[in-house]
């Protein structure tokens, strides 16, 4: 049949016995659709909440429906994705629902030891300023 799209083809019919038969000859227009392809979503999608879908870089031939989302908090979440063939004269474009897991965006490692050290060298600073305040105000009595 060849690519999707009407074709047109001329069918003849010629009978063995032409004493009680007559050849007959008919043209018919045959449409081929297009295809729906055999795809598998792209699995194991992680991202940190807070990103938009625009920042989760999919397969080739794979895009948002619509990449300015915010995938929202933690959680398993399902997203609109679009798989664009590479012959879409002859394969259908289509519509596949992909789940994305979602992780709290929290503080990371370094963080975590940034705010620990200005803690612990803020909570010095402060002691040592009352014990030069305490020590100020007994020499002053």
């Amino acid at each position: 049949m060849g690519s999707a799209g009407q074709k047109s083809f001329i069918a003849v019919f010629t009978p063995n016995d032409n004493e009680n038969y007559v050849s007959v000859t008919k043209s018919l227009v045959v449409t081929v659709e297009k295809a729906k392809p055999q795809v598998t979503p792209p699995a194991t999608i992680e991202v940190t909440e807070g990103q938009s879908l625009s920042e989760i870089t999919l397969p080739e031939g794979w895009t948002w429906k619509d990449g300015s989302v915010s995938v929202g908090s933690d959680g398993k979440i399902t997203y609109t994705a679009i798989y664009t063939p590479s012959d879409t004269d002859n394969y259908q474009v289509i519509e596949m629902e992909i789940t994305v897991s979602v992780a709290p965006a929290g503080l990371s490692g370094g963080e975590i030891a940034g705010v620990a050290v200005g803690s612990v060298a803020g909570a010095g600073g402060i002691g040592a300023l009352v014990w030069f305040l305490i020590r100020r105000k007994k020499r002053t009595v």
